[in-house]
């Protein structure tokens, strides 16, 4: 199999990680990157856009579901805890 040479630059943290997974999984790091790379890529796009989309939904429905509202919540953190207390 034929390969192409590519640079990838990690944070640190993610070099470690990366590292002690291959380490784990008995593999070199370069095999790890190349699977994960196929899964990243044997994605369907239109999921992320599906998702997002979902989302956009369910915000227009809880706008819907307070007509009139400006949008602004009426509540503060401190409520939330005011009300655990009792």
């Amino acid at each position: 199999m034929s390969m192409v040479r590519q640079e990838v630059r990690f944070t640190p943290a993610q070099a470690r990680r990366l590292k002690a997974h291959a380490q784990r999984l008995g593999l070199s790091v370069s095999e790890v990157v190349r699977r994960a790379t196929d899964r990243y890529l044997a994605q369907d796009p239109k999921t992320v856009e599906a998702i997002w989309e979902e989302q956009v939904a369910f915000m227009h429905e809880r706008a819907a579901a307070h007509p009139g509202g400006t949008g602004k919540r009426t509540w503060t953190r401190e409520d939330l805890y005011d009300r655990g207390r009792r």
